[in-house]
C-alpha cells in the first residue's frame, strides 16, 4: 500500500520539509493493494504516481495512476510487466521506477529481476507523448548496468 505523510508545522520550522528531521503526520493511504516504491512522474497533463504492483496481475509490475490531488489517486494501471528475458530471472520482476527527464523526454528508469540474483539490472520506459496510463505510450529498452566481472548488477536505479 502506499501512503502519504505530509510536514507538520512547528514555531522553529514552517511547513515544507527542508530536512528528513522534520516532525510529519499521516495524511492519506493512495492504494489499497499491494503497492511499494512509489514516486512521481511529471507531464504537462499533470502528475502521476508510478509504483511497483501485482494489480490485476500475477508478476510484480510497473503501474500508473493520476495524482488527483495530493492525498488520492485516479484509475490505477498497469504499464509495464516482466516479459523479457532479462526482466525474469529466478522470478519476473519490475520494480522501484524513478522518473527521469532529459531533452524533452520522459522516462521510468526501473529495476527487473530477482533482487538477490546477479541478473538484477536496469530497464527504461521511455515515453512516447501518448496518455501515459497505456502500456503502448512506453516504449521498453534495456538491461543497463547489468552484472559483469562477477559483480552483481545494478538495481533500484544504481
Amino acid at each position: 500500500m502506499v501512503f502519504v505523510v505530509e510536514v507538520v508545522a512547528n514555531c522553529f520550522q514552517p511547513a515544507g520539509g527542508a530536512t528528513p528531521w522534520d516532525t510529519f503526520s499521516y495524511l492519506a493511504q493512495l492504494t489499497n493493494f499491494w503497492a511499494i516504491d512509489a514516486t512521481v512522474v511529471r507531464f504537462t497533463t499533470g502528475n502521476y504516481l508510478a509504483f511497483s504492483c501485482f494489480q490485476g496481475v500475477s508478476v510484480q509490475s510497473l503501474c500508473i495512476a493520476p495524482l488527483k490531488t495530493v492525498s488520492s489517486l485516479g484509475s490505477t494501471t498497469v504499464i509495464s510487466q516482466p516479459t523479457l528475458s532479462w526482466e525474469t530471472v529466478d522470478t519476473p520482476v519490475n520494480e522501484g521506477p524513478a522518473a527521469l527527464y532529459h531533452g524533452g523526454k520522459t522516462f521510468i528508469v526501473y529495476s527487473a529481476s530477482f533482487c538477490w540474483t546477479s541478473s538484477y539490472a536496469l530497464g527504461v520506459l521511455t515515453w512516447n507523448g501518448g496518455d501515459p496510463t497505456k502500456a503502448a505510450s512506453w516504449a521498453k529498452t534495456g538491461p543497463f548496468l547489468k552484472s559483469a566481472n562477477g559483480n552483481y548488477g545494478n538495481g533500484h536505479n544504481g
